[in-house]
């Protein structure tokens, strides 16, 4: 049974998953999180915890999986929140981040388009200059003890409502990475 904070992310991940096996994405991913969201609904007892990472972290907690879905481009400090993340993550644990990437067509969309003309999200819930590109974001993880092994792009057709995999990184992308076993360990 997977060790799993499911208090931040269990509403995330069910609605995740269909959207991650849609896009058939990385094996890694999608195997992760199919077994994750069975566990999820066999489990008859589940913590719920209204706290920050940074604040779990200092918990001393462990978990083989961490989940940061669309929450990085929110964050004060991107390095500091993946310092906590990978303080939750057990030693050759996984942690999978999805964000919008900083580029012009990722400003036209999550921005302009999602916030101000087509109101899916509230005005202002984005601010261009948080988000994170793609080499950012992995330099960010490498320096917090967490290597990507996967990283790709997706995109949502809102004429179909299908979301598809993409090599194109420039507006979402979600990665996936493990946390280094020390040497020592």
């Amino acid at each position: 049974m997977l060790d799993v904070e499911v208090a931040f992310y269990q509403s995330l991940l069910l609605g995740w998953v269909p959207v991650l096996q849609a896009l058939m994405l990385g094996r890694k991913i999608l195997m992760l999180l199919v077994c994750m969201q069975n566990w999820i609904r066999k489990t008859s007892s589940i913590e719920y915890i209204c706290t920050t990472a940074e604040h779990l972290a200092s918990t001393n907690r462990k978990f083989d999986v961490v989940l940061a879905l669309e929450v990085i481009e929110h964050v004060a400090d991107p390095l500091d929140f993946c310092q906590s993340l990978s303080a939750l993550v057990a030693p050759g644990g996984a942690t999978v981040i999805s964000t919008v990437n900083r580029s012009m067509r990722a400003y036209a969309t999550a921005i302009v388009v999602a916030e101000y003309l087509l109101n899916w999200l509230p005005r202002g819930t984005h601010q261009w200059s948080k988000f994170l590109t793609p080499e950012e974001l992995v330099l960010v993880l490498q320096r917090a003890s967490i290597s990507v092994e996967e990283m790709a792009g997706f995109v949502y057709n809102p004429l179909t409502g299908v979301w598809s995999l993409s090599d194109d990184t420039s507006v979402n992308f979600i990665v996936f990475g493990t946390k280094e076993i020390s040497k020592s360990a």
